[in-house]
């Protein structure tokens, strides 16, 4: 079986870096994807779906909480690719589970549709190691 999903949507707020108890950084955010045709009557298009992602840094050095923190803001439009994943919690409240669908991102980009970009490549740990020139311009 696979599970891959690649969306493009709008960044509906600034996202969130947070940091777990043992130092892993993850950022959270939400897009807003249309799911239709824009209507033919009006300027409206169909309802949209709002997805929350999970960006976390890699086990391998890769920086991609913090990328996206330091990158992305409201309004943006992305691209991410990366996997369905199902959270569940329990209700503080009621005591009832819960759960809820959302993505854990492997990659997220601009949409070049919408927007250009200049990329600065962070320093990289071990080999081929480049440093930033540049504030990111996305």
């Amino acid at each position: 079986m696979s599970n891959q999903v690649i969306l493009s949507g709008s960044v509906v707020r600034d996202p969130e870096l947070h940091f777990t108890s043992n130092g892993n950084a993850v950022t959270n955010l939400t897009i807003r994807v249309i799911t239709g045709k824009k209507r033919e009557d009006s300027d409206e298009y169909a309802p949209s779906a709002f997805v929350d992602v999970a960006c976390w840094n890699t086990s391998t050095g890769g920086k991609l909480a913090e990328n996206v923190a330091e990158s992305v803001k409201d309004k943006d439009r992305v691209v991410i690719v990366g996997k369905l994943i199902q959270d569940e919690w329990e209700d503080k409240e009621t005591g009832a589970k819960r759960t809820k669908l959302k993505v854990l991102a492997f990659e997220v980009s601009a949409d070049l549709s919408y927007a250009t970009v200049r990329i600065d490549q962070n320093e990289r740990s071990g080999g081929g190691q480049r440093k930033a020139q540049n504030e990111p311009s996305f």
